[in-house]
């Protein structure tokens, strides 16, 4: 500032000054809420993400156990399949066996 400026002058420079400091602190704090809209935005998708993770791992993990059941009845009916088999055969050569003629 110059110094031979009047009283009323550096008050009008004062408050040109304030009304200056006044708009970048208003600018700032707008930036300030976009920003915090943006994070929450961003820990709402998160939030959501992790539950969907959650809901996927237990629908995978039913999955498997369905898997591992249905492998377990195929592995038994394999099992009794063969014992028939043999069982049968066991039958057949102890009842005699092929009779031709």
């Amino acid at each position: 500032m110059q110094q031979n400026l009047t009283l009323t002058q550096r008050v009008s420079l004062a408050e040109t000054d304030l009304r200056d400091h006044a708009k970048t602190i208003g600018a700032y704090t707008e930036q300030l809420r976009s920003t915090e809209d943006r994070v929450t935005t961003l820990e709402r998708q998160e939030q959501a993400r992790q539950i969907e993770e959650s809901a996927r791992k237990v629908r995978d993990e039913a999955l498997l156990a369905a898997v591992t059941s249905i492998q377990t009845l195929g592995s038994r009916v394999q099992w009794l399949v063969i014992s028939s088999i043999i069982l049968a055969f066991l039958a057949f050569t102890i009842g005699g066996g092929l009779k031709i003629g």
